[in-house]
């Protein structure tokens, strides 16, 4: 059984993703999917070096760099913790 908890992260995610033009929104989920399936918590600027890579030049593309914080990009669903990393509000976010 889904919790009223599950359908608000939903309903924010959905606001989100909905606010965002059709080019943000496949790199978003892929971000979002990196906070939620880590292993461990990881500092925004490992997700910034990721983002950056471009696998075909071999290189890094600081132009690809996000220029939003956590927090503006998924408001309420992510802090962000005095040691940089960005976490879910709560676990059940993650359901």
């Amino acid at each position: 059984m889904r919790t009223n908890r599950v359908f608000s992260y939903e309903r924010i995610l959905s606001r989100i993703l909905d606010s965002r033009g059709e080019h943000v929104i496949n790199p978003l989920k892929q971000v979002l999917g990196w906070i939620v399936c880590a292993r461990r918590s990881l500092r925004w600027a490992e997700i910034q070096a990721a983002v950056s890579l471009d696998l075909d030049a071999e290189g890094v593309d600081h132009d690809k760099q996000i220029s939003e914080s956590p927090k503006g990009l998924f408001a309420s669903l992510v802090e962000i913790q005095s040691n940089g990393t960005v976490e879910l509000v709560h676990g059940t976010a993650r359901e």
